[in-house]
């Protein structure tokens, strides 16, 4: 979407005097206005309203003044609500291009709030590529942000912001994250320690702390999902799983009884294998003279 050049005017300004960058900012004729039939006109207005100055030192020029900047009320910027769950897991603040969005004609007005409040704000310096921060400082430290915007390995940054609700959010979500990993990986030590079980025992409860699919396998016993909330459902489930699972063992363990001692009086295994045979290859003759 396109700006006018006082919204440009104030975003420029801002970042100037967010760094405390050196010199002056210039701007053309051109860059005002790429239309050349109209440029002369939009120039003389800017002129008027104090918005620029003729350069001095640079022929052709313009000075940008703070006026465009001046005129922008600072307001405190919300961070969105929909990214925390995910950028509390991985980063420390949100993206300082979220919260100052360039494309937002508000941008200015939240980086202005920030810069003013900066005792309220830290701004993480962070490594997309080794997902880690690099290092963090105030708001009120120019010389970190002119390495963030402008350093020679600005390109390897990504800035990120936060204040303190967003921290304290981020420290308790965490902090019950963890909490419920415990939670979850200690389940069969808790039922321990409440006399439920015996502790010899532990070892038959297995716990996920994912979503994967779990319930009874086999040999390696219960295993209860990652929600303490459903492991009273759960338990129920796996219970009615082992008492089928005894059920069709007991089942074959009867059939196997009563074949061996019938094998017994059949005359043994030598005799059975024999029989067997003979009845096999009886089968195979009967099939091949069909």
């Amino acid at each position: 979407m396109a700006t006018s050049p006082i919204d440009q005017f104030a975003r420029r300004y801002f970042l100037f005097k967010l760094t405390g960058a050196d010199g002056i900012l210039r701007t053309s004729a051109g860059t005002i206005e790429p239309d050349k039939r109209k440029a002369a006109k939009a120039v003389r207005g800017l002129l008027a309203e104090g918005y620029v100055e003729i350069s001095t030192a640079h022929e052709g020029e313009y000075v940008i003044t703070s006026r465009a900047y001046d005129a922008v009320r600072a307001e405190k910027p919300t961070f969105p609500v929909e990214t925390r769950a995910y950028d509390f897991d991985r980063k420390p603040g949100i993206l300082w291009s979220v919260v100052c969005d360039n494309a937002s004609p508000t941008a200015v007005a939240h980086g202005k709030y920030i810069a003013e409040h900066a005792d309220e704000y830290r701004l993480f310096a962070w490594d997309e590529f080794k997902n880690e921060v690099i290092e963090e400082f105030s708001p009120s430290d120019r010389t970190k942000l002119r390495e963030n915007f402008f350093g020679t390995n600005s390109t390897r940054r990504t800035l990120l912001v936060t204040d303190t609700a967003y921290t304290e959010a981020r420290n308790k979500f965490l902090f019950d994250k963890r909490v419920k990993n415990v939670v979850v990986r200690n389940l069969a030590n808790g039922l321990a320690e409440c006399g439920l079980i015996e502790g010899v025992d532990a070892d038959v409860f297995n716990t996920r702390e994912d979503d994967e699919r779990h319930g009874f396998f086999g040999n390696v016993g219960p295993s209860f999902g990652p929600d303490p909330s459903k492991w009273a459902e759960e338990a129920a489930k796996i219970l009615a799983a082992c008492r089928k699972e005894i059920a069709e063992a007991t089942r074959k363990a009867n059939v196997l009884v009563t074949m061996q001692a019938r094998m017994q009086e059949f005359g043994g295994w030598d005799k059975f294998l024999a029989e067997h045979e003979r009845l096999c290859i009886e089968a195979v003759k009967q099939r091949a003279s069909k």
